[in-house]
């Protein structure tokens, strides 16, 4: 997970650059790669509770328990990545969280706001189909 984590920063700062390219925002600013945090408490807690799947008479749901997890843990580097490059980016607003075909409630109804703050994070969920992006302008 650390190293898809990694992979996924990695590719969301690139993009974040070439969003900002694309769309011909003035001036330099290069996004930086925000590493995986916590992954190791994570994942332990994660497999812990899966495992208890494993002495009940469901134990075929261990792997779900563990698959939705594992991804949102991969992908949340790169989500983190997004966010602070928006923040710190001097031309961004902020960003936004832009919803996909499949996308739930939950991300629906959040799909309309900008976030601006250190204190406002990407909650994902397992499944979430949902991407942070920059919202340019003042």
């Amino acid at each position: 997970i650390r190293a898809h984590g990694m992979v996924a920063a990695s590719v969301a700062a690139d993009w974040s650059d070439e969003l900002r390219a694309q769309d011909g925002i003035p001036g330099r600013f290069r996004a930086t790669v925000i590493e995986p945090k916590d992954v190791d408490e994570k994942v332990a807690a994660t497999v812990r509770r899966a495992a208890a799947h494993l002495f009940t008479p469901t134990p075929g749901l261990m792997m779900p328990a563990l698959i939705d997890p594992a991804t949102k843990y991969a992908l949340e580097p790169g989500r983190d990545t997004i966010a602070e490059a928006s923040i710190r980016d001097p031309r961004a607003r902020g960003w936004k969280r832009y919803t996909r075909p499949g996308s739930c409630d939950f991300c629906q109804t959040f799909s309309t706001r900008t976030y601006s703050n250190r204190t406002d994070h990407f909650d994902a969920h397992g499944h979430c189909h949902c991407v942070a992006a920059p919202v340019w302008g003042n």
